[in-house]
């Protein structure tokens, strides 16, 4: 006999909603995209453009102890996603994104020169509080990504934002990730013309290097962590690292390899499509959901920077990326009154995130964004829709099987075990 709390569970089993605009084509998949970005970013930058940001209840638990660095935390996870689109060439793209980005690009220009501004009462806060190189760390790895964000003429922005770059040195960074923050942050001073501190960027480089455990895989630290932390931090910093500071020799450093990490990241790419699921779910596991789809943040930049691996057709990799998207923004309440995300994995879950992210940590979701960087007659977005992996399998299809990193070369048989 069923008792009343299973019968209770039986009949509020959860379904999810089938998927719609992830077996649509690359055009009304870029269209959605285009969408999202403005939908998610504007309400940020439109009041960190007017020097609002900071008084407009962006955090939602101004009670905690970092509630006063939100403005910075949102927008640096904002133009780290953006920026790359921000600045792409115009030519190919429909009249309705050519307005949106060059109103999400003044949006973000003004608020970078109200953020900055020592004399500004918006000033973001710099210095206080170990969590503001994180974020400033992104503010530099957008800059890196997309110099022509900020104009060359614009001399009193650059001389602001290279002084508050400067003044989180006051923070020594833990020794795990964020290492690779404190690294950005001194490549962001070198671009703007300041003396990098080659001891930061060295050391964080060496250090990953040596919690390298295997097949794109590296401990978060001396302790190995099962989370997104690989996809979300540790291979787009390393890359980035690696190719500026092999570029700008104003640092001699001895471990750089850009291709080594280039492998290691689009073997990442290749296990984070795996993980999307027929339904565009991924594996809840590890800290930082509430980042949700920017824990694939590994996988986008692969895909923005045309360095996808043979297994992976750019036509998948954008349907998987939309339906884990289109996921997303489907839940109700994603957004607050204000416009301003809510708290959650799906949704408003105000209780899911962790005790060191403030609301504005959500904006890591953008980093999906920088997709849009790359030309609508790209492959990424001109290729066939097509089912990824997962779905392949699942329903019956194939797909190519899957090895560790190098081992692709590698007989599948010892010769020792061949008849």
């Amino acid at each position: 006999m069923k008792t009343k709390q299973s019968r209770e569970n039986q009949g509020c089993w959860p379904e999810l909603a089938p998927l719609q605009v992830a077996r649509k084509d690359g055009v009304e998949q870029r269209e959605f995209w285009v969408l999202q970005a403005e939908r998610i970013t504007r309400p940020v930058l439109e009041k960190a453009a007017v020097g609002e940001l900071r008084n407009a209840g962006l955090s939602g638990r101004l009670d905690r102890l970092r509630g006063f660095h939100a403005s910075l935390e949102a927008m640096g996870r904002i133009l780290v996603g953006i920026s790359p689109w921000l600045v792409s060439v115009d030519a190919g793209i429909s009249e309705a994104e050519r307005r949106t980005k060059r109103e999400l690009r003044e949006f973000a220009l003004a608020g970078l020169r109200t953020g900055t501004d020592p004399e500004h009462p918006d000033r973001w806060n710099w210095s206080q509080a170990d969590q503001v190189v994180v974020d400033a760390s992104k503010v530099a790895m957008a800059i890196i990504r997309a110099p022509d964000l900020i104009p060359d003429d614009d001399i009193s922005l650059r001389k602001n934002l290279l002084a508050c770059l400067e003044a989180t040195r006051v923070v020594t960074p833990h020794h795990n990730n964020w290492l690779l923050f404190s690294a950005m942050v001194e490549a962001g001073i070198d671009l703007l013309g300041g003396k990098a501190d080659g001891m930061r960027v060295d050391y964080a480089l060496q250090q990953l290097e040596q919690w390298y455990i295997g097949d794109s895989y590296y401990k978060d630290g001396p302790e190995f962590h099962m989370d997104f932390y690989n996809s979300l931090v540790i291979h787009p910093f390393l890359v980035v690292l690696h190719q500026y500071f092999e570029k700008h020799a104003t640092i001699r450093l001895g471990c750089y390899n850009v291709k080594r990490q280039w492998d290691r990241a689009a073997r990442h790419a290749e296990i984070l499509e795996r993980f999307i699921s027929p339904e565009g779910c991924f594996p809840v596991v590890g800290r930082s959901l509430g980042y949700r789809a920017g824990v694939l943040h590994t996988l986008a930049f692969v895909a923005a920077s045309n360095r996808l691996p043979e297994a992976l057709r750019p036509g998948q990799v954008r349907c998987a990326l939309t339906a884990v998207m289109e996921r997303f923004v489907s839940a109700p309440e994603l957004q607050n009154e204000s416009g301003f995300l809510n708290p959650g994995f799906w949704g408003h879950q105000p209780d899911f995130p962790e005790y060191y992210l403030q609301d504005s940590a959500a904006y890591f979701i953008s980093t999906t964004f920088q997709t849009l960087a790359l030309s609508p007659e790209s492959d990424f977005w001109a290729s066939p829709s097509e089912a990824w992996t997962s779905l392949k399998l699942w329903s019956g299809g194939t797909a190519s099987a899957d090895h560790a990193l190098g081992h692709h070369l590698r007989q599948r048989v010892h010769p020792s075990r061949i008849d």
